[in-house]
């Protein structure tokens, strides 16, 4: 008696690119981890929210800070 037939192995989708020596297209991928882009923002935020407490007490930063912006006017 036979043993039954295996299902077949989960395949990466790039094995089919793999096999005919293809590139793989990444355009529009981001190249920066996203936990790493998170804490970016986190930190930007931090700056801005720190700046206005400082610009209700007076204390101008700018407004490249305060807005988030570099090239703000």
């Amino acid at each position: 008696m036979l043993p039954p037939p295996r299902a077949p192995l989960p395949r990466s989708p790039y094995a089919r690119e793999a096999a005919t020596d293809q590139c793989v297209d990444v355009t529009g991928i981001p190249l920066t981890r996203p936990y790493y882009r998170a804490a970016e923002k986190r930190r930007l935020q931090g700056e801005r929210r720190l700046a206005l407490v400082l610009a209700l007490e007076g204390v101008d930063c700018g407004s490249s800070v305060i807005h988030g912006s570099m090239w703000a006017v």
